[in-house]
């Protein structure tokens, strides 16, 4: 699994967009998911999206493991998820709504700016309001203000305000 993590990420940072190449990538990616970790899986899926590469499959079959193993997730996996998933427009509800709910469970406050803001962007892309998620964000938002770089806030912003 770490082979097609590490592939994925290579071919994403040099561009890589033969489909047929990432098609072949894809469905590797999908047997061996179950012994993906974390981290593999939340890079794998931010690879594919940098390719803008969408496999409805794919995605629901990672979706559906993450949702197992959401315990397992970093403040940084958690966010990168989200993020994949929006990036590759994939409202998988059930996913979203398992973040939602794994979210708040952390520290918050552990979450770094830029976490916070592609959580907030990432419901936002995926037009899923979460009323308990955003009032568990909100103070680790307002609390670290003075830590948002420009492009946080204004990512934040923009989010809460195409929620509204």
């Amino acid at each position: 699994p770490k082979d097609v993590t590490l592939l994925a990420a290579a071919l994403a940072q040099v561009g890589y967009s033969d489909r047929e190449g990432l098609h072949r990538l894809a469905a590797q990616a999908q047997w061996v998911s179950g012994e993906m970790t974390a981290q593999g899986i939340s890079l794998t899926l931010n690879s594919f999206a940098r390719m803008s590469y969408t496999d409805e499959e794919l995605l629901n079959h990672m979706a559906d493991h993450c949702i197992t193993i959401l315990r397992t997730f970093t403040y940084q996996n958690l966010a990168n998820t989200a993020n994949a998933f929006a990036r590759a427009s994939c409202r998988h509800r059930p996913l979203f709504e398992a973040l939602a709910r794994e979210i708040p469970l952390r520290r918050v406050s552990g979450f770094s700016p830029q976490h916070l803001a592609m959580i907030c962007n990432a419901y936002a892309r995926v037009k899923v309001l979460d009323d308990a998620l955003f009032s568990a964000l909100r103070p680790a938002i307002v609390g670290r203000v003075h830590d948002l770089n420009s492009q946080d806030l204004a990512n934040i912003t923009n989010a809460l305000v195409r929620l509204q």
